[in-house]
């Protein structure tokens, strides 16, 4: 059995492109760990905390069950804006301000959390923001459409350095990333920035039991006029525009290729296997015979169902009938 590995990152896109890096076959399963000195092998890096994740509901796990983050001090992130209102078709521009506040020696932070590292970017490979929380005064979250990137461990080339009292500032539209469609009357926006991790300041925290540090910025608060959002409905109809049941490469060599196609030849079984089970759990109801549904969602639930549904739906039809280009000049690490 064949085991495909994207070894450096794999990054999600709504685009209908799948950017990937470093793609190699480790040929059986289990071949290559053999062949691999011990003392290499690296574990997934689980230390960036998930913005999407409730971690209210796991105590400490996300700290090591050493307490509370500790603040990281010798860098600071500010926010600001030169308006506090933002029509519908302008780009919601915030001002950000990184800054080194020890006069004395240089600091470090990790530059896959630094924001002004996207908007430095070349344009071409995807950004990451998801670091920015953004919710209505009202507490509706406005949802993200930025990439999501699953990383390895970080070495010291994936951080900046900050000269001793040094300052950088950038600007970041935050509707390329976030959906601000919440209806007059609930269109105030609240946005800050957070990130923990123990590799904030140094790739090999990690190692002696170090505490998690975290990055915060104070809130802002700005009104966007709502733009409108693309319903369901126009969503499968762009899909079914992208019907053309191709795959497409850029930058990939002919190995890479004949990988991918692999890769997405077996996605197409796993999802339509999926739409499959799932389209008899609603004739199960409460019964326990679909351990897999009850093992990833919990019992059935009416309402649970037909937002699952759809979704696995749209997964399915998008590997099976939709065109996707994988993009292997990704230059993110």
């Amino acid at each position: 059995m064949k085991l495909l590995v994207v070894s450096s990152i794999l990054i999600l896109s709504r685009t209908g492109v799948v950017f990937v890096s470093n793609i190699r076959s480790s040929g059986a399963i289990g071949a290559n760990e053999e062949e691999q000195p011990q003392r290499q092998r690296r574990q997934p890096n689980r230390n960036l905390q998930n913005p999407f994740e409730d971690n209210s509901k796991n105590g400490d796990r996300s700290n090591n069950g050493q307490g509370q983050p500790k603040p990281k001090t010798d860098v600071t992130v500010t926010m600001s804006s030169s308006t506090t209102e933002f029509a519908a078709n302008a780009p919601v521009a915030i001002d950000i301000k990184l800054a080194n506040t020890d006069a004395s020696k240089p600091a470090r932070i990790l530059d896959w959390v630094n924001p002004c590292n996207g908007a430095a970017g070349d344009g071409t490979s995807p950004v990451d923001m998801s670091f920015f929380n953004v919710k209505t005064v009202g507490g509706q979250s406005a949802p993200y459409l930025g990439a999501l990137i699953k990383r390895k461990e970080p070495t010291y080339k994936d951080y900046k350095t900050l000269k001793a009292g040094e300052q950088i500032s950038c600007t970041i539209n935050l509707d390329k990333y976030f959906q601000f469609s919440a209806p007059s009357g609930d269109d105030e926006y609240v946005i800050s920035y957070a990130v923990t991790s123990m590799q904030l300041s140094d790739p090999f925290q990690i190692q002696g039991g170090s505490t998690m540090e975290s990055l915060e910025t104070g809130a802002l608060t700005v009104k966007v006029n709502a733009r409108t959002a693309p319903s369901r409905s126009l969503r499968d109809q762009n899909i079914r525009g992208l019907q053309t049941v191709s795959t497409t490469f850029n930058k990939c060599t002919v190995a890479q290729q004949g990988l991918l196609i692999e890769a997405r030849n077996q996605a197409k079984i796993e999802s339509t296997n999926a739409v499959s089970t799932i389209a008899n759990i609603s004739q199960w109801g409460n019964a326990t015979s679909c351990v897999r549904h009850n093992t990833w969602f919990g019992p059935y639930d009416g309402n649970r169902f037909a937002e699952l549904k759809p979704g696995y739906d749209a997964i399915s039809a998008r590997l099976n009938d939709a065109s996707i280009k994988f993009d292997c000049g990704c230059k993110q690490k």
